[in-house]
């Protein structure tokens, strides 16, 4: 999410100046991409992609909302938790912490 958003790598392996930042886009653009719009490229929108009743329950969650820190801190976000089809797969949830 992070390399779409600022356009940047980790390296600066194209200089100092962020790469292509004319093709950067928001957070929530970016969050749609690697979910709902994902899903309905693979035609599986109806099973994933979005939080809907009736759909797997596949979610991340993580220690900062990305929608409230600047775009340089998206690549220093830490998972916490991580659901597939409803169950956890990672991390703890919090009544167990």
């Amino acid at each position: 999410m992070w390399a779409s958003v600022a356009r940047e790598t980790l390296n600066a392996t194209h200089g100092a100046t962020p790469f292509g930042t004319a093709e950067s886009v928001d957070v929530r653009t970016a969050l749609r991409s690697y979910t709902a719009w994902a899903a309905r490229q693979i035609f599986l929108e109806d099973r994933i992609g979005t939080i809907e009743v009736g759909k797997d329950a596949d979610l991340a969650v993580w220690d900062r909302n990305p929608y409230e820190i600047p775009a340089a801190a998206l690549k220093d976000l830490q998972c916490e938790l991580t659901f597939a089809r409803g169950r956890v797969v990672f991390g703890q949830p919090l009544s167990k912490r």
